[in-house]
């Protein structure tokens, strides 16, 4: 494989990155890095590494590729890849925090507990007494109480029966307390946990109907078992049958809503994340006809762009196109990419007619001036979209400086006009640098100027005294003919 992708860390709690280098810079563990000129030499795929002037750093090589297309494709794959999934063939981990865990919902039934019975005193309804007084007997079906206990909201008092009635629940309640409700009603406890209430001569009431829990008609939960006690209660506990199997259905359900909005509670609280299978792949997008109207060749169909690029799709659009073409990482040098993007735009015979600001220059000779149109006000949007391409491509450069390349392009519009007549119409390639050049300071300037002030004096002060010597050995020659 002619091309590699290798991962590598600044420190050990850093992001990793992955690069795209030759195969010939991986060796044991450890790809080399080149001091300059890294963009041109790492899609060489013949470039061999210099072990003395190379740098050395330790890397774990996660792809191979024949081609730097090829590799620029898994390093694609491979971004879309998680930290966590990327962590499992790895020694040690990839974030010096690891992320909040995130609970995965399952929906399950909660086994709750079974309801509790509540113990409460039944209460049969009142019903038309005899002329002698009777005493209804009605023992509590499921649950006991302990001797001498009383009910809540109740209080032992004394009751006196006339002594003809007394002798009727003498035997019944020899051992029972006597207790009076908060409704003023009176009560028998005896010691099996049973209670007695006393009923005497009441008028004529309205039954109270205890049976019916909602409007609605309802089949009852329980069979009716009527119970033949030999007194007038056994329709009354058959009612309150009903009552009790109605209140249990009722907790049945309850608990039922419980664990439905537990389950309901969990789901809402616990976000759902898709496996990584499931993740749609990006799929690389069609410019078709971007390519076919790029360069442009007519004035008319720059006119033409320069609309489309007010709508944004389309700008966004032209924009991903340059963004998958080059590699616009922020560290290029914004001038010589310039001219790369300014060349595959614009075709620079259609520039003959234009200047940046609109000024003419004057010509030496009989030529009359050329009139220039301004090409700063005539296409606003396209200037717009290259100062964004230029800012991708190159974090530093400014607006001032994309400016100064429209202007310097257009001064030399003419020779960039005869490079293209002589290529046949083919782009011509910018120069690129790996670094940008170093701006020299005043300070370095004016020395340099000082030193060829220097060199030319010293030059015409040597020649000078040159020129006085031969003339004095001049003189003495003459001066010596004239003597003899």
């Amino acid at each position: 494989m002619a091309f590699s992708v290798v991962q590598t860390r600044k420190t050990k709690k850093s992001k990793p990155s992955l690069t795209i280098v030759p195969s010939k810079w991986v060796n044991n563990g450890n790809v080399s890095w080149p001091p300059r000129n890294f963009i041109s030499l790492s899609t060489d795929e013949h470039s061999f590494p210099d072990e003395c002037t190379w740098t050395k750093q330790a890397c774990k090589t996660v792809g191979r590729a024949k081609t730097y297309r090829e590799a620029e494709d898994i390093v694609n794959k491979l971004e879309m890849v998680t930290d966590s999934e990327d962590a499992v063939d790895m020694t040690r981990g990839t974030r010096g925090k690891p992320g909040k865990k995130k609970l995965k919902f399952e929906a399950k039934h909660y086994d709750l507990a079974p309801p509790k019975i509540k113990t409460a005193l039944v209460i049969a309804p009142r019903q038309i007494a005899s002329p002698t007084q009777s005493i209804s007997y009605l023992p509590h079906p499921q649950k006991s109480s302990p001797e001498g206990f009383v009910p809540e909201n109740y209080a032992a008092a004394d009751c006196k029966f006339p002594s003809g009635r007394a002798s009727v629940i003498n035997n019944m309640a020899q051992n029972a307390n006597i207790i009076r409700g908060v409704d003023g009603r009176q009560y028998i406890g005896l010691g099996n946990g049973c209670f007695l209430e006393v009923i005497g001569e009441q008028p004529n009431t309205a039954e109270f109907d205890v049976s019916s829990v909602d409007d609605t008609a309802s089949e009852p939960l329980a069979p009716e078992t009527v119970m033949t006690t030999g007194s007038g209660n056994d329709e009354v506990m058959c009612e309150l049958r009903k009552v009790n199997a109605r209140l249990d259905g009722i907790e049945r359900r309850m608990d039922q809503f419980v664990c439905f909005a537990a389950n309901i509670d969990k789901f809402m609280s616990t976000k759902p994340s898709l496996p990584a299978n499931f993740q749609k792949r990006v799929e690389p997008e069609d410019f078709s006809d971007v390519r076919e109207c790029c360069p442009i060749l007519s004035e008319a169909a720059l006119m033409q762009m320069e609309g489309k690029l007010k709508d944004k799709a389309y700008a966004d659009k032209l924009f991903r196109f340059f963004h998958s073409e080059y590699n616009m990482n922020g560290k290029r040098d914004g001038k010589a990419f310039f001219k790369t993007i300014f060349r595959r735009l614009v075709a620079p015979p259609l520039l003959q007619p234009f200047s940046w600001k609109g000024n003419s220059r004057k010509k030496n000779g009989a030529d009359p001036i050329t009139p220039n149109r301004s090409f700063r006000n005539t296409f606003p949007y396209l200037i717009q979209f290259v100062q964004r391409v230029i800012a991708a491509a190159d974090m530093e450069q400014t607006s001032e400086q994309t400016e100064m390349c429209f202007s310097q392009f257009l001064r030399q519009k003419r020779t960039e006009i005869q490079h293209y007549q002589e290529n046949g119409g083919e782009q011509r390639a910018a120069s690129s640098r790996s670094r940008k050049p170093k701006e020299a300071l005043p300070c370095e300037e004016q020395k340099q100027h000082d030193m060829e002030q220097d060199s030319s004096t010293s030059q015409s002060s040597q020649v000078a005294s040159e020129g006085d010597i031969a003339s004095r050995v001049s003189e003495d020659s003459s001066s010596s003919v004239n003597v003899e």
